[in-house]
């Protein structure tokens, strides 16, 4: 029990930033849940945030994306950020040291475990990279200063440390059944998608995830950040991957705090086969009705975030749909 007012007060501002961090309250994003079912690892991520805001350290925030196969960009895409930008923003209103924010896409590596087409890849990766720069600028644009988008050629290189990870992978799979089984159902996603080599795939995207996500000491985006704790935020299909980039976090100096948001149940940045929008034109609260629940929820989101469904539109068609010339990445 705390001696003084003081300590009291101390107590309830800690407790008042790990709701903010937890988008428990006044959110139109969260509540964000932690990865893992136990509930000694709830108390362990409740505890070094605890510690972490007492010490006022510093941490950051990062969304790894996939890539569309396909040139059909969805225009929910930015609901999967939401979350980060919602966070960033009641850290802000409460006078609070606003994270640094990495939204990021390893584009020549998902291509390549993907077997897709690199340079109309690099072309897609920039669209939607200058899709949500726009949706942020217009909608967060005191946010803007604290978000860095990686995509396409900026991403650092990491095949080396991405090929070790794979063979690590391998050899616990062999040993450790939490590694085996979640490679198994991740390879189950990928063949869903495409059976040609599902379970080569599904360790190499894992390998490649746990690396970009901060699960080895060399991080990648080092250069951007140097804070030791990094919350990982993204929707329900990343949960393997943030449990993997976890565990093998534990052998470094880092803290990862992996997060699961409601958004992007269905990926946000491929097109659904349950039904999706990818065209400005189609941009209507008719058609969003229309839309599986899982869908639909992401399109909520993005009006209550952008509180205009015409603004939603000209930024979609201003970046996806522009006829302007794209560079190569």
């Amino acid at each position: 029990m705390p001696k003084s007012g003081m300590g009291k007060k101390m107590i309830l501002s800690i407790n008042k930033k790990i709701q903010t961090f937890l988008l428990k309250k006044n959110s139109i994003s969260g509540p964000l849940r932690f990865v893992g079912r136990e509930n000694e690892q709830k108390s362990e991520y409740q505890n070094h945030m605890r510690a972490l805001f007492e010490k006022e350290g510093n941490f950051l925030l990062t969304t790894g994306l996939g890539l569309p196969e396909e040139f059909l960009i969805p225009v929910r895409l930015p609901a999967i950020i939401i979350a980060g930008l919602e966070m960033m923003d009641h850290f802000k209103k409460s006078d609070m040291p606003v994270p640094n924010y990495i939204i990021y896409q390893a584009t020549e590596f998902t291509a390549e475990i993907n077997q897709i087409e690199v340079t109309g890849a690099k072309k897609r990766a920039l669209i939607m990279k200058a899709y949500l720069r726009e949706y942020v600028k217009k909608t967060h644009p005191d946010l803007v200063k604290y978000i860095h988008f990686i995509f396409g050629k900026d991403v650092p290189d990491m095949k080396k440390s991405i090929e070790k990870m794979d063979k690590k992978l391998r050899k616990l799979a062999q040993g450790n059944k939490k590694i085996s089984t979640d490679l198994d159902r991740l390879s189950e996603y990928s063949f869903a998608r495409n059976p040609f080599r599902s379970y080569e795939r599904a360790i190499q995207y894992a390998a490649g995830n746990i690396v970009y996500n901060g699960g080895i000491e060399d991080y990648p985006f080092k250069k951007i950040s140097k804070a030791n704790t990094i919350v990982l935020i993204g929707g329900r299909k990343e949960k393997r991957f943030f449990e993997l980039t976890s565990l093998f976090s534990k052998n470094t100096k880092r803290k990862i705090i992996p997060l699961i948001c409601q958004a992007g149940e269905s990926p946000t940045y491929y097109e659904s086969k349950k039904g999706d929008i990818t065209s400005s034109e189609q941009i209507s609260e008719a058609e969003i009705k229309k839309m599986p629940a899982m869908i639909k929820y992401d399109f909520e989101l993005l009006i209550k975030d952008c509180k205009d469904i015409e603004l939603l539109k000209k930024i979609y068609k201003k970046t996806v749909e522009s006829d302007l010339k794209i560079k190569r990445i």
